[in-house]
């Protein structure tokens, strides 16, 4: 085995490096044994340019490859944005159509019991027909009481001490900044 001269790092005592032994005998070689450890990282599809450079010496090509490579994660990460982005927004068109489908739906229904109540008040029966035309407006009023509650608790309009912002399973969500008691 050959043997490896001591290399010198500027800022370290090699004194300080070396084990606490015995001094050696007077006129005896002395060795330092001096070990240092370089980490470095990067964040990004490419490597720093002297790294990149040392990987086109070693293996000519690579540094186009690693160029094309990440220009390719760029293209494909902004196609799975763009569609996620387009997902999204095709899902709210889908909620508020269906949204809107039910209320035109709720409608027609709460007219048709109060068109039939009408109906069965002219024809001399007034308590079941005032109870036909309540069904249809208690209805109407039911939904938009509780169709404004629930758009309250989503848009975070419901006071603190609510329990709009726990899950269905009680524990709070990940917007709940307090702790559940």
């Amino acid at each position: 085995m050959s043997e490896i001269p001591p290399k010198t790092v500027p800022g370290l005592n090699p004194q300080s490096a070396e084990p606490r032994q015995a001094a050696p005998p007077q006129g005896a070689p002395r060795r330092v044994i001096v070990g240092a450890q370089i980490t470095s990282e990067f964040t990004g599809p490419l490597p720093p340019p002297p790294l990149l450079e040392h990987y086109e010496r070693i293996c000519p090509g690579t540094a186009s490859k690693m160029f094309e490579m990440a220009r390719i994660e760029g293209e494909h990460r902004r196609t799975m944005e763009s569609q996620s982005l387009q997902a999204s927004i095709e899902a709210m068109r889908r909620q508020f159509s269906e949204a809107r489908l039910g209320q035109v739906f709720a409608f027609v229904i709460a007219l048709t019991f109060m068109i039939g109540g009408a109906y069965v008040i002219v024809r001399g029966y007034a308590w079941p027909g005032t109870v036909l035309s309540g069904v249809g407006l208690g209805g109407i009023v039911t939904s938009f009481i509780v169709g404004r509650g629930r758009r309250d608790d989503s848009n975070g309009g419901g006071s603190g001490d609510s329990d709009s912002n726990k899950s269905t399973s009680g524990k709070p969500s990940h917007g709940d900044s307090k702790a559940s008691s």
